[in-house]
């Protein structure tokens, strides 16, 4: 489908993804597979490692099983993100009809700041953008990097609560993706 961007290779079928990005001095591949149960110490793992610096700015103390009620919602949609065969992050997009809504993007942070969030939004975008759907995020406030990250993706707040920013994929962004 030549609708998608040129970066993703073998679309036909949607899992797995093939993504390879680029960054400053380092080639990466990775790909996505859809979380199973198997995941479920990695992914709350991962979660208290890429969201505890966050929280911890934020003043946000969460219990183990809240960390993990997180986690395990809406799990259906929970992608495994892969480098050379390892888990390092997770990806969880809701396509709900027309109203899609990127739940967490979660990476370790050896993995953070290397060009595969971006690469994973701009795909969600295009893909949100082919299907005529909106695409809406919420960040937290004490997470500023990943605020600039989505705004430069094309994405404006829309509401602000205590903790965060809702914001939503403008239409000329959703429109143009490639």
């Amino acid at each position: 489908n030549g609708s998608f961007p040129s970066f993703i290779r073998g679309f036909d079928s949607l899992h797995p993804l093939q993504i390879s990005m680029h960054a400053t001095h380092d080639f990466s591949s990775f790909s996505l597979r859809h979380a199973v149960e198997s995941d479920i110490a990695f992914l709350l793992d991962l979660r208290i490692q890429a969201m505890g610096p966050h929280h911890r700015a934020a003043g946000v103390v969460l219990s183990a099983q809240e960390h993990e009620q997180r986690m395990r919602d809406h799990f259906e949609c929970a992608e495994v993100i892969e480098v050379e065969g390892a888990p390092v992050g997770m990806l969880k997009v809701l396509r709900a009809g027309l109203d899609w809504r990127i739940m967490q993007i979660q990476l370790l942070p050896p993995h953070q700041r290397r060009g595969i969030g971006g690469q994973l939004v701009r795909t969600v975008v295009a893909e949100a953008g082919s299907a005529g759907a909106s695409l809406r995020l919420t960040v937290m406030k004490a997470n500023p990097q990943a605020r600039r990250l989505y705004e430069r993706l094309g994405f404006t707040v829309v509401s602000e609560s205590a903790g965060g920013f809702q914001m939503l994929a403008r239409d000329d962004t959703l429109s143009n993706a490639p």
